[in-house]
């Protein structure tokens, strides 16, 4: 029903009661169909944010349902009252001296600071000690191997030397630094680009990403069996503790399924843990 000018009003005004009636009557009709029409909007609002505000703790949907937006974990800690940081009696995490360090270094005493006095033929009274915990400077170490090839005086045919097993290139990378790689990717669940950066920021070095993709696939194929005693331990546990974690993988929501025997994460002691996980899209 479009809107009426001032002009029209007066028509119909003019026109008499009759008219009058009918255009009130007319307009409360559009007023009905409109709140009827608010009223169906607001229970659709409703159930609406019912629907997006779902998860896994206020329905039976699974956590999987959830994405990547979860809800934050409810705490069932109480609080204690106690003040906050490291308690009386507490172990300490300070560094112990190490009985055979592997560098010593003198600092001898040659001269006297107070008087000035020669004391290179003095006897040492003391050596105090102090100990720095440092990492080596880390540098990529090439490891060359040289085989000999050699012609037969008699059939005139030529051997040549046997080269460690793996070694079919020229220049590939050692088993320390793909396995380094495949710790990174699999534990730390860092993406590949960021592994190759942090092999150039340390060592100077840029594994292809297909080289450090084909190291986790060897050593998923070399821990095979033990990931097959380890199901077959869960299968016969009669209790198993399941979870999953949500992640991206090119963009794309992924999943970690985990499974867990008895141990310290559930609040047991003095059993061995189990543990195995599955990716899955």
């Amino acid at each position: 029903m479009k809107r009426l000018s001032p002009d029209q009003i007066r028509q119909v005004y003019a026109r008499g009661p009759d008219a009058v009636v009918d255009l009130v009557t007319q307009l409360f009709d559009v007023i009905e169909r409109l709140e009827a029409q608010v009223q169906g909007l607001q229970v659709r609002v409703v159930e609406l944010e019912r629907q997006v505000n779902r998860n896994s703790r206020n329905s039976s949907q699974p956590p999987s349902a959830d994405g990547l937006k979860k809800p934050p974990p409810r705490s069932q800690r109480r609080p204690s009252g106690r003040p906050r940081g490291g308690q009386p009696g507490h172990p300490g995490e300070t560094l112990k001296m190490a009985d055979t360090p592997e560098t010593v270094i003198r600092r001898p005493v040659s001269v006297c600071e107070s008087c000035g006095e020669m004391l290179a033929d003095v006897a040492v009274d003391e050596v105090r000690r102090r100990q720095v915990f440092d990492i080596p400077p880390l540098n990529m170490m090439v490891t060359e191997h040289r085989a000999d090839v050699k012609t037969c005086p008699r059939c005139d045919a030529k051997t040549v030397g046997t080269f460690p097993e793996g070694i079919v290139a020229s220049t590939p990378y050692g088993p320390h630094l793909l396995g380094l790689a495949t710790y990174r990717q699999t534990f730390q669940m860092l993406p590949v680009e960021r592994i190759r950066e942090f092999f150039a920021a340390l060592w100077g070095h840029t594994p292809s990403g297909r080289t450090i993709v084909d190291a986790a696939r060897q050593v998923s194929e070399v821990v095979g069996p033990v990931l097959t005693t380890i199901r077959d331990a869960l299968h016969r546990a009669p209790v198993v503790h399941v979870d999953e974690t949500g992640f991206r993988v090119e963009g794309t929501l992924w999943w970690m399924h985990t499974a867990q025997t008895a141990g310290p994460c559930m609040g047991c002691t003095g059993s061995e843990d189990t543990k195995a996980w599955t990716p899955s899209a």
